[in-house]
């Protein structure tokens, strides 16, 4: 019982008079170590209005923030720079989530002026202004064009043809037939040549006397005209002999005087190739009419202008707020 007691004004006096900061901050620390505080997941979003959009960028990334960037006019903000952000600078949210960028692309140009504000142009969303005018006033319509391989459509006029051709086929023995769509070329191929002979005879027919329309192998003093087969590729066949003497041998036909020679010959084929023809049309079509405006138009091949003298009137231009 003693020693208890002794114990507890021991612990009593160390907690009364030892530096209690010092020793509690060390508790912390072992504390700290043995049970380590959760990473946190949340990111407090920083102000970005008015930076640059790299500098913006730049301040999300550190905290594994994402930015999706919108762009739109400003009158305000320069040209690239940020004009609002959501969610808004000092909002909590979870890593990895997405702050929206709204970037300016500085001031949206002027129009040309028109007599009337197409339909969907309002002040809500446009800057408009207004001028009086009078005078001439020009409005103008452009030239489509348009190809096809038909040769029609509706609501266009033709005014050219052009062919297109293909890559031509190897060469080959079927034969092929030319058409619209179709190309076709021929050649002639000779084959390996060969020699032969050829026989030609003569004979003389008598055409006077008592012997007239009798053939001989000579004239012998008869009254008649020489006569020749041409060159033939096989022989006539002997029949007889010649009269008379019988020196010279008669051929089929009364033909005499056979005479050769030799000759080389091949044989030939056709061969054909082709090739696809594909036939494009062009059409041209004139668009609609721009709305009257006073700035001078010139007419050219693929644009007609009108003109009208208007009296006092006015004339729109305008431009997008966003």
């Amino acid at each position: 019982m003693g020693l208890l007691v002794a114990l507890a004004a021991v612990v009593f006096i160390f907690w009364n008079f030892m530096d209690t900061e010092k020793l509690r901050s060390t508790w912390d620390s072992i504390g700290a170590s043995l049970f380590p505080a959760p990473e946190s997941t949340a990111a407090i979003v920083p102000p970005l209005i008015g930076k640059p959009l790299d500098d913006a960028k730049s301040s999300l990334a550190p905290l594994e923030l994402a930015a999706n960037v919108l762009e739109e006019y400003s009158d305000e903000v320069e040209k690239g720079n940020v004009i609002a952000q959501e969610p808004p600078d000092g909002q909590e949210i979870e890593k990895g989530e997405t702050v929206i960028l709204y970037v300016s692309k500085g001031k949206s140009a002027w129009g040309e002026w028109v007599a009337q504000l197409p339909e969907n142009i309002s002040d809500s969303s446009y800057y408009i202004e207004t001028r009086d005018v009078s005078g001439t006033q020009y409005r103008y319509r452009d030239k489509e064009t348009k190809t096809s391989t038909s040769s029609s459509m509706d609501g266009w006029t033709k005014y050219d043809t052009s062919k297109t051709y293909g890559s031509w086929s190897a060469w080959s023995k079927t034969k092929i037939t030319k058409s619209a769509t179709r190309d076709v070329e021929t050649r002639k191929v000779q084959g390996d040549k060969k020699e032969k002979t050829q026989y030609s005879y003569s004979r003389f027919r008598i055409t006077a006397g008592e012997n007239a329309g009798q053939y001989r192998h000579n004239a012998s003093g008869y009254t008649g005209k020489w006569e020749n087969s041409g060159w033939k590729n096989a022989p006539l066949a002997r029949s007889g002999s010649a009269p008379y003497d019988g020196s010279v041998p008669r051929y089929a036909g009364n033909w005499y005087n056979q005479k050769t020679r030799k000759v080389s010959e091949g044989s030939s084929h056709t061969e054909y190739r082709s090739r696809s023809i594909t036939t494009t049309y062009h059409f041209y079509r004139w668009g609609d009419w721009s709305d009257w405006q006073s700035a001078e138009l010139t007419a050219t091949k693929d644009r007609e202008v009108e003109t009208q003298t208007a009296s006092e009137s006015k004339e729109y231009r305008y431009r997008a707020k966003k």
